[in-house]
């Protein structure tokens, strides 16, 4: 594997705007798209971090993704909005969604915006932070290309459909980000990448049998967590963005990695005005009460800590500042050969 190297936030940030400029976004959308790749990676989510460049930029010039950027309303109301993404960087079409959002609801109490023709946007809890930020509860949904089944199938019909709730509060927001399998595909890929073997329960075969192979297990389906549960979340999640924006069902939904396809991805993203229904400080105060109570709750036996939600994250996040971001060799070689490839200055 070799040892670490560990970047400094800015250097990898700067490196991403160039190489998304390269790629033709404008200045203010290559740095809004490195935002997201970079705030993934400091809080440990290294899936979406500044590695998806590599494929950013194939679907870019084989045409999976369009630039220049080309987002239309396709109809609007006082409290909704639905946007065309025109097959743009999902970032950009999301990030858009939750500043109309925001803008509703600061008028009307509530602000739900969806999203069809998009592509893959990042965390979906980059833009419930955001809300979050503006005092406002934020809601984000996406379907996905198929990677599970139907509680009981073998045949792949369902994303791993992310969904993301931010809260704001004292002394930080509360926010959930999470997708619907019990282990993330970008954790089974590296099992694979290391010949390793995956823990039993994680995935099923093509033929629908338990496998701890990784290769196998990508071929194959993901398992929701909380069996049927997990499965209803997805569906439900599935429902919420594909069908209601009258965009694609998961089950038609392009992979990310077919280069030369739009994936079609859907999103709805949601801004509630916590002052229509309780005072904000009033508000924030309960959520330090009850995140107090939670930490200092007892523990049962083999747990040191209780986490809540997003904590573990922002810990990463916070050490990422100190230390800067660890990439392997392997990474780093693949992002300067991106540099070379497009003619803009290495990390």
């Amino acid at each position: 594997m070799g040892e670490m190297s560990f970047v400094q936030p800015v250097l990898l940030h700067n490196f991403a705007t160039r190489v998304l400029e390269k790629l033709g976004l404008t200045s203010t959308e290559a740095e809004l798209v490195a935002e997201t790749l970079i705030e993934a990676d400091m809080q440990g989510v290294s899936t979406h971090g500044i590695i998806r460049l590599v494929t950013y930029a194939r679907r870019v010039a084989a045409g999976g993704i369009k630039v220049p950027t080309k987002i239309t309303v396709v109809r609007e109301g006082p409290c909704t909005a639905l946007l065309d993404a025109g097959a743009a960087f999902g970032q950009l079409a999301a990030f858009r969604a939750a500043q109309m959002a925001v803008a509703k609801a600061a008028q009307c109490g509530v602000g739900v915006v969806g999203v069809r023709n998009s592509n893959h946007f990042g965390r979906a809890g980059y833009y419930t932070e955001y809300i979050a930020r503006q005092e406002m509860i934020g809601i984000c949904l996406s379907n996905a290309s198929p990677r599970l089944a139907p509680w009981g199938g073998r045949k792949p019909l369902l994303g791993n459909n992310p969904w993301s709730i931010g809260v704001p509060g004292e002394p930080d927001i509360l926010f959930l980000d999470m997708a619907n399998s019990i282990a993330a595909a970008g954790k089974i890929r590296e099992a694979a990448k290391l010949g390793k073997p995956i823990p039993p329960g994680w995935a099923l075969d093509r033929n629908g049998r338990p496998t701890t192979d990784p290769v196998q297990a990508l071929e194959g389906i993901l398992l929701p967590f909380g069996e049927y549960k997990g499965y209803g979340i997805t569906l439900m999640v599935g429902v919420l963005t594909g069908l209601l924006t009258g965009g694609k069902w998961d089950a038609e939904i392009k992979p990310v990695d077919a280069l030369d396809s739009p994936q079609e991805e859907s999103h709805l993203v949601m801004a509630l005005r916590i002052t229509d229904f309780t005072p904000l400080e009033e508000f924030k105060k309960r959520i330090s009460s009850i995140v107090s109570q939670i930490k200092s709750s007892p523990r049962a036996d083999g747990f040191s800590e209780i986490f809540l939600p997003g904590e573990i994250e922002r810990r990463r996040r916070v050490e990422s500042e100190k230390k800067g971001i660890a990439l392997s060799p392997s990474t780093i070689a693949v992002l300067q050969n991106l540099a070379l490839e497009l003619n803009v200055s290495p990390l």
